[in-house]
């Protein structure tokens, strides 16, 4: 309630952070006791990452030392109220239903990466139809 945008505020702010992580992980100082801080980390965090591939990435980037270029997408969509599995179905919260040309589109950013294509940062489809309703 205290961000203008409401729960898309909340994301853009978790977006900054997550950006903030990534930056400071890819310093010289973490990535060479990049052993230490993984164990730190241990049971800290979900990702569906293989470990093997999290220390492929790591050497990678120690060998290369490129730099990243973060893309982010908000999506947009129409929305109602509904119940939601999180929260029960007879609690009714406001819910965003994706446009679905986004979502076919991340799909297809998605299956570039897989095949190790350059991606760049795109303007979603409908963007124009992206709008805001206030809980």
């Amino acid at each position: 309630h205290n961000l203008v945008n409401g729960d898309y505020g909340r994301s853009e702010h978790q977006t900054i952070v997550l950006k903030g992580i990534i930056n400071k992980l890819l310093s010289p100082a973490i990535m060479n006791n990049y052993i230490d801080v993984l164990n730190a980390l241990s049971g800290q965090f979900l990702t569906n990452m293989d470990v093997d591939d999290i220390y492929k990435l790591i050497a990678m980037q120690l060998e290369d030392n490129s730099t990243w270029d973060i893309i982010t997408y908000r999506f947009g969509g129409t929305g109602d109220m509904q119940g939601t599995a999180s929260m029960g179905w007879d609690w009714k919260l406001y819910v965003v239903h994706p446009f679905k040309s986004q979502i076919r589109f991340i799909q297809n950013e998605i299956n570039k990466m897989k095949n190790n294509e350059i991606l760049v940062q795109s303007t979603l489809p409908n963007d124009d139809d992206t709008y805001y309703i206030p809980n």
